[in-house]
């Protein structure tokens, strides 16, 4: 889920989504042309994330999923940089990965992982279970 693009509902031809979760993975140009079909989606963005698919994105997602009435939790992080979900040791990243977490201001943050997280889960629950007459 991390850092991947929004997916569709492709209108009945087999690879459509019940929820979607975005972790800062921006709001293409074209959504408007298939957000409208849009499953239901929970996105997570970091407010201080310099990159294309930060805050602003997270802003236009939440516009435009208001807009075609697109059931959603869309939520930008306070003090957040981009990346703010991957823990993950210096070591293991290589030097490119390490410029691009310092120009886009990815930084690991506990806090809002664990509630972005608790969100995804929730949001899952309520989108992908049903209700408990429905498992009947």
């Amino acid at each position: 889920m991390h850092g991947r693009r929004l997916r569709h509902r492709d209108g009945g031809g087999g690879h459509g989504f019940d929820a979607s979760a975005v972790n800062y993975g921006g709001c293409p140009s074209d959504a408007p042309d298939w957000l409208p079909r849009a499953c239901p989606v929970v996105g997570s963005f970091g407010a201080e994330d310099r990159s294309p698919l930060g805050a602003r994105a997270g802003e236009r997602l939440e516009e435009l999923l208001t807009a075609y009435d697109v059931p959603h939790d869309v939520k930008i992080y306070p003090g957040v940089g981009h990346g703010f979900m991957n823990d993950h040791a210096p070591r293991d990243q290589t030097l490119l990965l390490r410029f691009l977490a310092r120009v886009s201001g990815t930084r690991y943050d506990e806090a809002a992982t664990v509630d972005a997280r608790r969100r995804i889960v929730a949001f899952f629950d309520e989108h992908l279970r049903g209700s408990p007459a429905d498992q009947e």
